[in-house]
Formats: C-alpha cells, sequence, structure tokens
C-alpha cells in the first residue's frame, strides 16, 4: 500500500492556481464574512458540509474530471478531496497520501498568487460563479487574496459597460434618436397631418351644435368649423337670440336663414361685423325686434331674394332699406304696420324685379294704396291686397294697367268695390287665380264678366254667396274652380306644416 506509486494533489505543482482548482472541481472561495473561516462553529459547519455535498453531485454529474492539457496524470486516477482543519494556522504546502487521506488528516491550504494573464481575463462571471460554487468544508482564505479577487470583479466591466466603452458614437446616436422620438410622441397632434380640404370633408357631417363645440378646440378649428360652407342654411325660429348674437350669425355668411317668432336682442352694428351679408332668403315673421336692430339687419342685407317681415312694425328708413336690394323677387309684408307712401315709393322703385308681394292688412291710407297701384312693376305677377278698406274702382283699374301680367291676385275684404272692378279684372288675360271674398257689393250675376277669361282656373267667393248661388255659377262656368282656396299663399315662406323649409328650400342640412 504504502510501496505503490500512487499520485497526490499538491498544491506545490507548478502549475497555475486556476488549473489545480480546475482539475480538482473547485472554485475560487470567499467567505461573505472574513472572519468566518477561523470561528466557525459545528453546526456552521454542518450546513456548509451539506450544501458542499450537494453542489459536488451536481458537478460530477455535468463534469467531474475536467481534462487539461498540462495536467500529465493517469485517466484511471481521479482526484482526491482534501479535508483541511479551518482552525489550523498552518500554511505549508505538502502532498498527502490515500493513508492520510482515510485519517481524515486536516490541512491547510494556502493558494499562490495568480499570474497577471489570469487577472486581466477574469470577469464578474467567473468571480461569481466561484462564490456560489462552493464544495464541502470551505477551505481558509487569506485576507489579501478575497481583497485582490474583489478589485479583480470590481475592475472588470459589465457586457453592457464593454458595449458602451467600445462604441460611444453609437450609443449617443440611439440616445439622441430615442429622444427625439419621445419629444415627436409628446408633442405630435395627427391634425396637423390632415390638411383643410380633408377637415372640411369631416366637418360637414357634424350638426350645427357640435360645429359650435369644435370651434373651441383650437384656433385651427375656430376656422375650418367657421367656414361658410356649414353654415349656409341655419334654422332659428322659435328662439330667444342673445344680444349682439345676429352679428356673429351674419359673420357665418349665412345664405337661407329662419328666424319666424324668435326674439332678437339689441344688437350694435360696429362691433362684430361689417360689411355686405350674403342673405338671400330671410324669414323674420311674427319675430321680435326692435326698430333699430332691423334696420341695421336689413342695411347690411343687399343680396336678398326673398324677405318676410310678417307683423313686424317698420318705418320708412326700413323700406328704404329694402329698395336697396334689387334682387327682390319676393316680399311678404303682411300685417306690417308702420308704411307711409315715401316708404312705399323706396321698395317699389328699388325693387324693380318684384314677382310677389303681400301687403294685406297693413292698414294702407289710401295714399299708400294710390302710391302702390300706380308704381307696382310691370312684372309683378302675383299680388294680395286684401283688407284694404280704401281700395275703389279706379285703383283697380290703375292697378291693371300697371300690371298686366298678374296671375294671382287677392282683394278679399276690399268693401268698396263693385261691377266695375270686375270687368276691369277682365281684362288680365294672365290671371289664373282671383279671390274677392266678403267684397259684399259684388253679386253672382257680376261673375260672369269672368267667364270670357281665358286663364282662370279659380275664384274664390267665400262669406258671400249661398249654396244656390254657388251650384248656379259652378254651371255657368264649367272651366272654373269655385271657392277651393280659403287663405292665401302669395309671397309666404312656410304654408301649411311645413316648418323646416322656406319658399321651398330647406333650412337644415
Amino acid at each position: 500500500m504504502e510501496g505503490t506509486s500512487r499520485k497526490s494533489w499538491s498544491l506545490s505543482d507548478r502549475r497555475t492556481d486556476q488549473e489545480v482548482l480546475k482539475e480538482m472541481g473547485l472554485g475560487l472561495l470567499e467567505p461573505d464574512d472574513p472572519e468566518s473561516s477561523a470561528d466557525d462553529t459545528p453546526m456552521t459547519n454542518m450546513i456548509q458540509a451539506k450544501a458542499g455535498l450537494k453542489r459536488k453531485h451536481n458537478i460530477e454529474n455535468v463534469n467531474p474530471n475536467i481534462s487539461n492539457t498540462k495536467a500529465r496524470r493517469s485517466p484511471s486516477h481521479s482526484p482526491r478531496k482534501r479535508h483541511i482543519d479551518a482552525a489550523s494556522p498552518d500554511t505549508s504546502h505538502s502532498k498527502s497520501s490515500p493513508k492520510s487521506f482515510e485519517k481524515n488528516t486536516p490541512r491547510t491550504l494556502q493558494p499562490s498568487n495568480l499570474n497577471s494573464q489570469q487577472e486581466s481575463c477574469e470577469t464578474s462571471n467567473v468571480y461569481q460563479s466561484a462564490i456560489d460554487d462552493t464544495l464541502l468544508p470551505q477551505h481558509p482564505v487569506s485576507e489579501d487574496h478575497r481583497k485582490s479577487v474583489r478589485e479583480r470583479y470590481q475592475s472588470s466591466p459589465s457586457p453592457d459597460n464593454l458595449q458602451e466603452v467600445s462604441n460611444p458614437s453609437t450609443s449617443s446616436a440611439v440616445e439622441n434618436t430615442a429622444q427625439t422620438l419621445k419629444k415627436k410622441h409628446a408633442t405630435a397632434d395627427a391634425f396637423e397631418l390632415v390638411s383643410d380640404e380633408v377637415m372640411l370633408s369631416i366637418f360637414k357631417w357634424l350638426p350645427k351644435a357640435t360645429l359650435v363645440t369644435c370651434m373651441f378646440v383650437c384656433k385651427r378649428w375656430h376656422r375650418i368649423a367657421s367656414d361658410e360652407t356649414f353654415w349656409q342654411r341655419l334654422e332659428l325660429g322659435n328662439r330667444s337670440i342673445a344680444r349682439n348674437a345676429i352679428g356673429r350669425i351674419l359673420s357665418r355668411k349665412p345664405i337661407i336663414m329662419r328666424l319666424a317668432g324668435s326674439t332678437i336682442g339689441e344688437w350694435n352694428n360696429t362691433l362684430n361685423f361689417t360689411g355686405e351679408a350674403r342673405l338671400q332668403y330671410l324669414d323674420l315673421g311674427l319675430c321680435s325686434i326692435s326698430l333699430n336692430t332691423l334696420n341695421a339687419l336689413l342695411e347690411r342685407c343687399v343680396n336678398l331674394k326673398k324677405l318676410s317681415l310678417e307683423n313686424v312694425p317698420v318705418d320708412t328708413d326700413s323700406c328704404r332699406y329694402i329698395g336697396n336690394c334689387p334682387k327682390m323677387e319676393t316680399l311678404n309684408l303682411t300685417m306690417a304696420t308702420g308704411f307711409t307712401p315715401e316708404g312705399l315709393t323706396f321698395i317699389l322703385n328699388g325693387c324693380k324685379g318684384l314677382q310677389s308681394l303681400n301687403v294685406s292688412w297693413c292698414k294702407f291710407c289710401a295714399a299708400c294704396i294710390q302710391v302702390l297701384v300706380t308704381a307696382a312693376p310691370k312684372c309683378l305677377q302675383r299680388l294680395n291686397l286684401a283688407g284694404a278698406r280704401h281700395l275703389d274702382d279706379e285703383m283697380v283699374m290703375s292697378l291693371v294697367k300697371s300690371c298686366p301680367r298678374l296671375q294671382e291676385l287677392d282683394l278679399s275684404d276690399c268693401p268698396q268695390l263693385t261691377e266695375v272692378s270686375v270687368k276691369a279684372l277682365s281684362r288680365l288675360n294672365s290671371l289664373e287665380h282671383l279671390a274677392l271674398s266678403r267684397c259684399y257689393q259684388l253679386q253672382t250675376m257680376h261673375m260672369f264678366h269672368l267667364n270670357g277669361m281665358p286663364a282662370l282656373q279659380f275664384l274664390d267667393m267665400f262669406g258671400m254667396l249661398l249654396e244656390s248661388s254657388i251650384i248656379t255659377l259652378k254651371a255657368r262656368m264649367p272651366g272654373i274652380s269655385i271657392n277651393k282656396y280659403m287663405l292665401s299663399a302669395v309671397a309666404r315662406p312656410t304654408v301649411g306644416p311645413r316648418r323646416t323649409s322656406v319658399w321651398g328650400l330647406r333650412t337644415r342640412d
């Protein structure tokens, strides 16, 4: 037993410590507590021994014998573990025989200093694995060795640091790009990439109330939402219009606007709107509006084609502003008050293209009626003079001469008309509809003068004929409908239940 030459492990070998430790299956050791190697308790040794056995078993299963080209030993020999007494102060190196190994002779392991080549190659990963791969009882390591290993670990750069150091320009470029993208994401507005034309095509599907809300988003949205294409039709009937709000409405440049039955506040026309409005169709019927606001509104609406001022008080200035609308075609002044002969002259002389006029129940004096029948434009086709108490036969004859193209005429509630007026009206060859209701001086036989009119289709005589007289008229005038329309629709913006349109034009999108 003693004579057999059996190779044993010794730290006196000239190979490097790292190679020896690899062959032994050991890693570098560095206990957390510097003094723990000298003052280990039995319980601590037992726990360390169990952990070492487990680690040893794992290492042997993976690769228990690491071959080394520099290690010249028999492949049949396997390394033996050394039992080292942690409390022994002896640091000398000696070979351990199998006999001494069986007797568990304690020895002290004193690792030699690692050469400079190993120090430059070791990294933090080697150091960490050396700490974790502890086998059985730990060997005491000197304080100098622990410090040198710790310094090498701290001085060795991590993979991240190596990458940053190796290519600092790339790292800075990536950082700058990331910061730029972050700023763009933080401040970018997707709508800035959308053109105004696309925004207009989106906003056109929104209702008016939503458009008003969009105006408060930003200046660009306010400008786009204020585009005149969105405000061509306005339905503001039966509402309360705030003070000076009418000016802001006109600044939207609407074309069709209905304000029937609304209460319109005062408007200081020098504040928020100057110039001419684009309004062409305006319904102010039955609205509550002051003369100053009305005149300021009419003064700027010089492009009006159709206007309704039903039951709205006017004055001479209002008539003058109406006369400044050369494109006027339809004018509804039903039950309007405040007319003067001078005011009517402004209207009739200024609106040469007037085709439909309703001045029923306006309480005209005789002078106003005289101005009307003599200055009415020749192109007038539809006229309603119902309720003109001062209208007589001579005025009717003047009217026939002034307006030979009349197609519809309503002279209801004119008590001074006689058979002379009927004969004068029979000369209107283009007349299709004639209303003579409640003209009590007219009789059934007077209507026979109208039998020769070529274009007459409707004759209304409500409140003055008996049922037998109506039957007689129908028999004597077979091509004419008797008492078919009780109410007149001359120049009226809305007829019947149609409250969302004026003169056949929609007021809502």
